[in-house]
């Protein structure tokens, strides 16, 4: 860690490193699907994520801005899932730089008025078409995103006022300002934010591709554990640094390293969470023959790591709650 991430290294004593995650999904699509929302992917069902689930079950009057949000170019966004579309995450693809259909491109007047004729078309559709008007959440869209046009709190997502030299900690890439955007979002009281950094599918040349994401990393994550621990919030955050699987063990042809869904690390902080732990172990050696089974050291899984995460935050993961369908879940399986 030090040689790779030396300003996280630094932020170790405040963080547990789990070393023995594993899985079964090996697929980019499936990985991430997995690790975002804790089941599998299945035709039959879409699954909420871990951020949805937490802005659905501890929602904040409050909070004027969309309370779940993803920051940067993931093609595997969180969704709601079965929760509702109204769940999906607020997609920012470059942070920190502009919110795109934010301000009206006419005076205030004339929005008013516009808002006052939609409002009778919409009072017209309620009536004559109440199922529809409720299945589409037609007119509470149409309040919450004027209610989150007006607010202060879309400061957030600026970082013009934010000083020069914090911005340059957290490092001037898509990643680096999409920290300091969800620190600034954490503080506003957002419940979840997620932050997207692709480029680790170093499948050639994997030293050197794994070193240059490193250094997007290194910076944005440290600044932002060493921010939220400066600011007394880190104790009421879970910080959750985690990839859709880990690469293999051995070098292929091409320098690189391929899937490797069998164990990886993730690094999880904050929120009550034991600190400057490390969990699990790997093989120091690993036969790569077919058919050989590989398993981690103390094991931990998918499921079992989201239904701790929700036990910290104070969610019932073992509720069984039913879905519009009529189908009975759990928000974490009970492996």
């Amino acid at each position: 860690i030090s040689e790779f991430l030396p300003q996280m290294a630094e932020q170790m004593d405040k963080v547990t490193l789990i070393r023995s995650l594993t899985s079964l999904e090996g697929d980019h699509a499936r990985g991430a699907a997995y690790v975002k929302t804790g089941y599998r992917l299945e035709p039959t069902l879409v699954y909420p994520s871990l951020g949805a689930i937490a802005a659905h079950e501890l929602p904040d009057k409050k909070v004027e801005i969309p309370q779940h949000v993803s920051l940067g170019g993931d093609n595997f966004f969180p969704r709601g899932g079965y929760l509702g579309n109204e769940w999906d995450a607020f997609r920012v693809f470059d942070p920190g730089r502009s919110l795109t259909n934010l301000k009206p491109g006419v005076s205030d007047s004339r929005l008013n008025r516009r808002v006052e004729g939609l409002d009778v078309l919409s009072q017209q559709f309620a009536k004559s078409r109440p199922t529809a008007e409720r299945d589409t959440l037609h007119a509470e869209t149409i309040r919450r995103a004027l209610r989150m046009m007006n607010s202060d709190q879309l400061k957030a997502f600026q970082l013009e006022e934010q000083p020069k030299a914090v911005q340059r900690a957290y490092g001037d890439t898509r990643f680096g300002r999409g920290c300091l955007v969800a620190r600034r979002l954490i503080e506003v009281g957002v419940r979840a934010v997620e932050v997207s950094l692709d480029g680790f599918d170093t499948h050639v040349n994997n030293h050197e591709g794994q070193k240059t994401q490193a250094e997007v990393l290194d910076p944005a994550f440290a600044t932002l554990i060493q921010e939220l621990a400066d600011r007394d919030l880190l104790e009421s955050t879970i910080v959750l640094c985690i990839s859709e699987f880990g690469r293999t063990p051995i070098i292929n042809g091409a320098g690189g390293r391929d899937h490797w869904p069998h164990w990886f690390s993730c690094v999880i902080g904050g929120g009550g969470f034991r600190a400057g732990q490390v969990v699990g172990e790997t093989p120091s050696t690993v036969d790569m023959s077919p058919g050989v089974k590989h398993k981690p050291g103390r094991p931990v899984k998918i499921p079992a790591l989201y239904a701790t995460n929700m036990h910290a935050m104070g969610i019932d993961w073992n509720e069984e709650i039913i879905t519009p369908i009529g189908r009975p879940i759990r928000f974490a399986e009970d492996e």
